[in-house]
């Protein structure tokens, strides 16, 4: 296994209670990792000498004020990364400027891009009603602006957003569409996907799961975007299909051995959202010890769980 894509959850801690987010609820449970563990995660071999890109997730990874600290550990670590992104819900936004203006400073002497994805799940009520907490949209547009700005200062940084697709904003895409066009931003649609790892969606499905009307809508608005060209047409094939076929059709990094995914226990998969593909834990096993699935097994349980699986999953990677 030499995977290229390391989907790191940092902290489940947050500030925000999503529909289809069970973190909030996680980070009573899973303490954030110490940055002597991080240092273990980052001295195994496996990940040093071969990831070239990290999510750094969560939760809210802002909230870590150590953030900086743990980009520092990775850059010392990982040779041959080359490109670094950080998820943010924008809500606090002199914290999180502060904390990416530290991290672009780290990053100016070396070859490594940061790109900052902020979700947004619509305008103004409709973001609200999907993140659970009122007066939050003006605070995320003031941090997408400021975001902007440090945009012109540094050519290796770049942003953009995230919606991700539920019955409770799946009406909203287009609006959603021209305030990321009017803001010179690039939008990524997502579908709200059933995950037992990580936020551990799976546990909240009924209140965000698309009914089949509601994926027939979305399926429509997908289609206009493919043929307008502004959505691209493999992702706009990946969407489309699932969403009237109920079936994958597509690449997944993680299928093809290319991404794992890493809880803040320790806990590492071969698949970013089902429990079955647990591969270890980093902090348990030896530095220099490789991780590996039991091949025979785990590609029987991917056959089953890849064909109906709705995450975008590094699509293609």
């Amino acid at each position: 296994m030499r995977p290229k894509i390391l989907v790191f959850f940092i902290s489940y801690n947050c500030n925000l209670h999503c529909a289809m987010c069970y973190a909030w609820i996680k980070q009573k449970q899973i303490k954030d990792p110490s940055l002597d563990e991080i240092r273990t995660i980052f001295n195994n071999r496996m990940l040093k000498d071969n990831i070239q890109i990290i999510n750094l997730t969560g939760g809210e990874p802002t909230l870590r004020r150590d953030l900086t600290e743990i980009v520092k550990i990775i850059l010392q670590n990982c040779s041959k990364l080359n490109r670094l992104d950080i998820s943010t819900n924008g809500v606090n936004t002199e914290q999180t400027i502060d904390q990416i203006e530290r991290i672009l400073a780290l990053l100016l002497p070396t070859n490594v891009k940061l790109t900052v994805s902020v979700s947004l799940d619509g305008i103004g009520k409709i973001h609200e009603r999907v993140r659970q907490t009122e007066g939050i949209f003006n605070k995320i547009e003031r941090t997408i602006d400021e975001l902007k700005e440090l945009m012109r200062l540094y050519p290796f940084f770049n942003i953009g957003l995230n919606m991700t697709v539920n019955k409770l904003n799946y009406n909203a895409m287009e609006e959603t569409k021209k305030f990321a066009m009017r803001k010179g931003v690039g939008l990524n649609f997502t579908l709200a996907a059933i995950s037992d790892i990580g936020v551990e969606s799976s546990k909240a499905e009924e209140s965000f799961e698309l009914n089949q009307e509601e994926k027939k809508t979305a399926a429509s608005f997908f289609k206009s975007l493919g043929i307008s060209g502004e959505l691209d047409q493999r992702y706009a094939h990946f969407l489309i299909t699932w969403l009237i076929t109920g079936k994958r059709k597509g690449g997944c990094a993680f299928k093809k051995g290319r991404s794992l995914l890493l809880e803040p226990n320790g806990d590492l998969y071969a698949c970013g959202n089902f429990k079955e593909f647990r591969i270890g834990n980093l902090f348990k096993s030896g530095l220099g010890q490789p991780l590996r699935p039991n091949t025979r097994s785990f590609l029987k349980e991917y056959k089953r769980r890849c064909e109906i699986c709705n995450s975008n999953c590094y699509l293609g990677a």
